[in-house]
């Protein structure tokens, strides 16, 4: 059974790219909101996710929130990512459980590495 990768993210552009890079080796599961992404999250219980920082509604910063304060999702490994990098987003993000905040644009060659060294 293939392990599973939650891209969640408003704009669809990255999650494209993500998911073209990774998804011979993981099961791709995607979410264009906040709001989804929780929810597909405590259905599906993926294995690593990756979740944009900057989103209407509902942000990366409350999606970690809720993820990490449920004993169902807790465990799972969460990295922001972001454009925009600063002292106070990251740590915010470390005091909410953030498992790393990667900026974009990623090195998509070195993603599955990346990944294999969390799941």
């Amino acid at each position: 059974m293939l392990k599973k990768i939650l891209l969640i993210d408003d704009e669809p552009h990255w999650p494209e790219l993500l998911k073209a890079r990774l998804e011979a080796d993981y099961r791709i599961l995607m979410a264009f909101d906040g709001e989804a992404g929780i929810r597909v999250a405590r259905e599906e219980k993926p294995d690593l996710i990756f979740c944009d920082l900057m989103m209407p509604l509902v942000d990366g910063y409350r999606v970690v929130h809720e993820l990490k304060r449920d004993p169902e999702t807790r465990h799972i490994p969460i990295f922001l990512l972001t454009a925009n990098i600063n002292t106070n987003s990251i740590l915010k993000a470390q005091q909410i459980g953030v498992t790393d905040y990667l900026t974009k644009p990623l090195n998509l060659e070195e993603l599955p590495r990346f990944v294999r060294k969390f799941i």
